[in-house]
């Protein structure tokens, strides 16, 4: 009794379907980082939108009690809702006034209201910088951390339609990537997870990155 073994036909047809089956897992991979990317971009604009009413309503942003025109947290580094003292000068203070007014839903926890795809979190922070009149303007933003870098991308194309390897799309516009407690370089090819190498998107990476709210 001999042994068959494939033909060329069969070794052929084998071939088409595990490309078939590759170019399907890939497909489906970056549709699950594209929708991932979505909900990253609509959870942000959730609380850009509520942000916006709260300054339409009171003249001010919520989380800027003593209305200096800064949002008093101002902790870039690593923080999330319902992990901070409590007070004005807490990451939780914004969530709870927006709620306050109706513009976030107050029946939903502030950790929720706060998280966003796989373990990412968001709050509101506010800072100074000086512009290019040497003034000292406000600088107020969501910081996003632990967001993968297709989501970073998603929003860096929403918002500032950027190209997110480009050298500068890091550092301009309304989202740009953080270090530590700073603002990072203008690419994202460094540090945090490395968003971009060889010029090729690594979009499972995660990052971490600011959406600056008010007009600079």
């Amino acid at each position: 009794m001999s042994a068959k073994g494939f033909t060329l036909v069969e070794f052929s047809i084998v071939l088409v379907i595990i490309g078939i089956i590759i170019t399907m897992a890939v497909r489906g991979q970056g549709l699950i980082e594209n929708s991932r990317g979505k909900k990253v971009v609509t959870d942000a604009t959730v609380l850009v939108d509520a942000q916006n009413k709260f300054l339409e309503r009171t003249g001010r942003y919520a989380g800027d009690s003593d209305d200096d025109g800064v949002i008093d947290f101002q902790t870039l580094n690593s923080t999330i809702p319902d992990n901070a003292s409590s007070g004005s000068v807490d990451a939780d203070f914004a969530f709870d006034e927006l709620k306050n007014l109706g513009f976030l839903p107050s029946g939903t926890p502030n950790s929720q209201l706060s998280s966003t795809q796989r373990g990412g979190y968001m709050y509101f922070a506010g800072t100074t910088v000086t512009d290019s009149a040497e003034n000292t303007v406000p600088m107020n933003m969501i910081v996003l951390r632990n967001v993968e870098c297709a989501a970073a991308f998603a929003l860096e194309l929403s918002v500032d339609s950027d190209a997110p390897d480009s050298d500068t799309g890091a550092s301009n516009g309304r989202i740009r990537r953080l270090s530590g407690n700073s603002f990072a370089g203008s690419s994202w090819t460094a540090s945090d997870g490395d968003c971009v190498s060889a010029g090729k998107v690594n979009g499972s990476n995660t990052t971490n990155i600011v959406y600056i709210i008010n007009n600079l």
